[in-house]
Order: C-alpha cells, then sequence, then structure tokens
C-alpha cells in the first residue's frame, strides 16, 4: 500500500481524481484522513499475517442468517425487532401506485469528512482486486474483519457500494446503483441498522426514516462512539 499526503482543502478533489484513474491505476483510493487517523490505520494493518485467509473466511459468512438473528424476538442485540406498522405502510403505498419519492442521485462525492479536513490529508492506494477486501488487507475491526469484509462484499455486489473513507470510528461509500424502490431502501436500512445502530439512535431516529434517505442516495455515513 502506498499513502500520498495531500493539503486538506485539495484532499477532496484529489480522491475523486484518484478514483477516475482507478481502472487504469488498478489501485482504490481511500481517504484516511489526519495524523491521528494515519497511527490508527498503521497499527491495524501491522496486526495482519494472511489477508487471504481472513478473505476465504468472509465468502463463506452467511450474513443473511446473522440479520435474521439479530431482528429475532428472542435476541437482545437491539430493536426494533420487527418491521413496525408504518415501515410496512410506506412500502405497501408505493405497492399501491404511489409516488415512490425517488431523487435523482448526485455523482458528485459529498463526502461528511470533507467537510473539515486536518491541514494534511493522507490518502491510501491500495493494490486490491476489490474495495471490500481493504478490511482483511488493513485489519479494520480486528477480529471482526471477517464479517466487514463479508457484509461490504454484499453491498457493493448489490448497491456498487465502496469504501472511500476508512476512519478509526468513520466509514463512509460512494454508492454506484443505490436503491430506487422502497422494498430495497427498507431492507437495506434494516440492514445499515444492524451494521450500525448509531446511524439511527443518533442519526435519523428510526429505521423509517433512515429508509426515507437512502433512496438514490449516492454516499453512505457509518460512525461507531
Amino acid at each position: 500500500m502506498k499513502v500520498i499526503e495531500v493539503p486538506g482543502d485539495k484532499a477532496m478533489q484529489e480522491l475523486t481524481r484518484l478514483l477516475a484513474k482507478k481502472a487504469d491505476t488498478g489501485l482504490h483510493p481511500v481517504w484516511f484522513g489526519g495524523n491521528r487517523d494515519i497511527t490508527f490505520i498503521a497499527e491495524g494493518r501491522s496486526q495482519v499475517k494472511n489477508p487471504k485467509t481472513s478473505i476465504t473466511r468472509s465468502m463463506k459468512m452467511n450474513i443473511d442468517e446473522m440479520i435474521a438473528d439479530f431482528y429475532s424476538p428472542d435476541s437482545n442485540d437491539g430493536e426494533p425487532r420487527e418491521e413496525e406498522p408504518a415501515e410496512e405502510a410506506w412500502v405497501l403505498e408505493e405497492e399501491t401506485g404511489e409516488d415512490s419519492e425517488v431523487t435523482d442521485g448526485d455523482d458528485e462525492l459529498d463526502l461528511y469528512c470533507s467537510g473539515k479536513p486536518p491541514h494534511t490529508v493522507h490518502i491510501g492506494l491500495l493494490d486490491i482486486d476489490e474495495p471490500w477486501q481493504m478490511f482483511a488487507h488493513l485489519g479494520w475491526g480486528g477480529s471482526d474483519s471477517d464479517f466487514q469484509c463479508a457484509l461490504h462484499r454484499r453491498w457493493q455486489e448489490e448497491w456498487g457500494a465502496e469504501v472511500v473513507v476508512l476512519q478509526e470510528s468513520i466509514i463512509e461509500c460512494r454508492v454506484l446503483r443505490p436503491p430506487q424502490t422502497r422494498k430495497d431502501a427498507m431492507r437495506l436500512a434494516r440492514e445499515q441498522y444492524f451494521y450500525c445502530g448509531d446511524i439511527v439512535s443518533q442519526g435519523t431516529g428510526s429505521v423509517l426514516e433512515l429508509a426515507y434517505t437512502l433512496l438514490g442516495l449516492n454516499q453512505w455515513f457509518f460512525w461507531w462512539d
């Protein structure tokens, strides 16, 4: 992995340029952030022994089963456990002919991390086959790196979601094929709540509101306190 340093006020422009050249360079650019973030990334990477082992394990994980267990009435991992009537009604409105409320996504990256970037931003250039494999190569998530690979592989294959920001407690993705129907947005919102409860409990306030935001949205943002 190569890491370049870019002035904070030029970092978004440089990340966009590097993403556009990815097909030619074969390198996936990732915004790591300032000095604290790059130190965290380096520490995680130093613990990696064999990323191929983590990638192989991730491809055997049953994400559907894990999500079903999370929403099971017998689970105590979080809430909501079952779809609320409002969620079901919102999906049903579209199925009965109501407007889907889908808006055109913006092709320009509008990343949260670029709002107040540090003086110097570190951008990693990863020589990996697929963006979702970065978790195995960087050791992000520690023992959970297999799970990170598995879920982001799922989202990359279905929605074209690629991680472009990876920091100690923040992940941002650009999304090439965002959900266009309420049913898909609701299913994705439930998956994202399972993955990162803080985006609901400290963000949208409900899975339904999260689903509203995901329709046609080209950027996803996750954070953990």
